[in-house]
């Protein structure tokens, strides 16, 4: 399958931005034909993430194989690493996207942070009220506006604070629906939002759960404990996750052969490789990428 990487420095050279990780674009999209992140015939491996509001019209959005609806009103949010398509853009549609490299963004100050990770991992897409609407436009072009002083001092401060802003306020909507609780996250979840965080840092290179537990400073048993509490799964059904998405995506956009994306993800040779693929998804290396083609 042909696909492209799709990285917000393509469209934005802001070196001071790069620097502090706040690259940001905000892309407007019209009616059914190509656009400038050329994901309507070829699916995309999103480098950056990426919040989308459609204003008006619909479209179909493929997320790392899912196919979901999207229509006037919606709330999108795409995390980095998803493969990403649009197709079937109606004439009318009219949608904004904020896409950005955001470090900062990750320190939210929302209350039930691991449950709104997984929440969203799970709904992408949520529709909003009308008023919701209104205010998170206003948040993309203040933002926008913000963003493009480059001579103003504090133009980088002040839209991290914006940034900040509008990160509660998506933060809010996707609590309110699905009445995620209000609160602060316990130790339990904290715990696995670090957790979380390191596997994001370090699947590719290490899949061992006593790695993260000495990063956690806690046992291995005692953050098998935590994890399957708060996200019903294992810490190792977690690692695991990520790094069968990563070989997904390796094995549908890049062209090197099995052999080489076992060696590049620290497998210790292809034979395991293929035996850990085939026992996660069902299908050998080489029977995804043939029946993905």
């Amino acid at each position: 399958m042909e696909t492209n990487n799709l990285n917000i420095r393509y469209f934005v050279d802001d070196p001071e931005a790069s620097e502090q990780e706040m690259l940001l674009k905000l892309f407007h999209f019209e009616g059914n034909e190509s656009n400038t992140l050329n994901i309507e015939q070829v699916p995309a491996l999103m480098k950056s993430g990426c919040i989308a509001l459609c204003r008006r019209g619909s479209f179909r959005l493929k997320l790392d194989g899912r196919d979901i609806p999207v229509k006037a009103d919606d709330l999108c949010i795409v995390f980095p690493g998803m493969l990403v398509q649009t197709v079937d853009r109606s004439a009318d549609m009219d949608c904004l996207v904020l896409a950005g490299d955001i470090g900062s963004v990750r320190n939210l100050p929302v209350k039930s942070m691991s449950e709104l990770y997984l929440l969203i991992r799970e709904t992408p897409c949520v529709p909003i009220r009308p008023r919701e609407r209104d205010i998170l436009m206003t948040c993309f072009e203040y933002i926008r506006l913000s963003y493009s002083r480059r001579l103003f001092p504090y133009r980088l401060e002040v839209t991290r604070q914006l940034m900040m802003v509008l990160g509660c306020e998506v933060a809010a909507i996707y609590q309110k629906s699905q009445r995620v609780k209000g609160r602060e996250d316990t130790y339990k979840e904290r715990i696995f939002h670090q957790f979380i965080r390191l596997v994001s840092d370090n699947y590719m290179s290490d899949r061992r759960v006593d790695f993260y537990s000495k990063k956690l400073h806690i046992s291995s048993k005692h953050l098998a404990h935590l994890v399957k509490s708060v996200s019903q799964k294992t810490a190792a059904e977690w690692i695991d996750d990520f790094i069968v998405r990563h070989i997904k995506r390796m094995l549908l956009t890049s062209p090197q052969t099995v052999q080489q994306i076992s060696t590049e993800l620290n497998f210790p040779n292809p034979s395991f490789f293929t035996q850990y693929f085939k026992r996660a998804t069902g299908k050998t290396p080489k029977q995804f990428r043939m029946t993905a083609k």
